[in-house]
């Protein structure tokens, strides 16, 4: 059986991004690999979940990325977003899946917050 366990996230705001994504309660480390980029990395539930700089030659990052997270108390995780640089795209609904919320980063990726 196949698992995903990397997820890679580039940006030319990594503190604000790191901010961000630390609001929804994601710890992260700061290290390199070798002679790579600094860059901030969490593992989720054997998940891998980096936050690296744009390369050199790259000046927008990639928004077509969507993430999906779940959280244990959704209205209680957005107050603390309020406080960050989050856009609020959609107000809770309830879907099949469960309560579920969309918010936007900074960069302009969407991320599907989901009530455990």
């Amino acid at each position: 059986m196949v698992k995903i366990n990397l997820i890679v996230i580039k940006t030319n705001a990594i503190a604000i991004i790191k901010q961000q994504y630390e609001a929804l309660g994601i710890v992260f480390d700061y290290h390199n690999h070798n002679n790579g980029p600094f860059h901030y990395a969490a593992t989720l539930d054997g998940l891998v979940f980096e936050i690296y700089p744009l390369p050199n030659n790259t000046t927008q990052p990639d928004t077509t990325l969507r993430l999906g997270f779940e959280v244990p108390h959704l209205e209680e995780t957005l107050q603390k977003l309020a406080l960050s640089h989050w856009k609020i795209i959609t107000e809770i609904t309830l879907t099949p899946y469960g309560k579920t919320v969309i918010i936007e980063d900074y960069d302009g990726r969407k991320v599907e917050l989901k009530q455990q």
